[in-house]
């Protein structure tokens, strides 16, 4: 690494330690190499599988109400829970990275 790599380097731990970079979905501070949500939190974010068959409930939701060919939810929502707490950190506080990691 060079000269200036290993300055950005420290600089960037140095601003970390004042202002750290926080999960967006359990607050926790974000570990080195982290970004946007961390380790436990990405692997514990309740996947639905829904994708896998073409009635699944999002798609019945739609059944006679609406001519869709697919619908589908990649995780479950629930009240108070990380993927609302991501929602919530896209649509309120403007976090796009949220969305870009779960369009991802």
């Amino acid at each position: 690494m060079s000269l200036l790599g290993n300055i950005q380097s420290y600089w960037a731990d140095f601003i970390g330690l004042l202002y750290p970079s926080r999960c967006c979905a359990c607050e926790t501070q974000l570990k080195k190499g982290e970004q946007t949500i961390c380790l436990a939190c990405s692997v514990d974010l309740p996947l639905t599988g829904f994708h896998l068959h073409d009635d699944n409930p999002v798609a019945k939701r739609f059944w006679g109400r609406a001519n869709i060919t697919h619908a589908t939810a990649l995780y479950y929502f629930t009240k108070g829970g990380k993927v609302q707490h991501l929602v919530h950190q896209l649509k309120y506080n403007d976090r796009t990275d949220v969305g870009t990691l779960i369009g991802n």
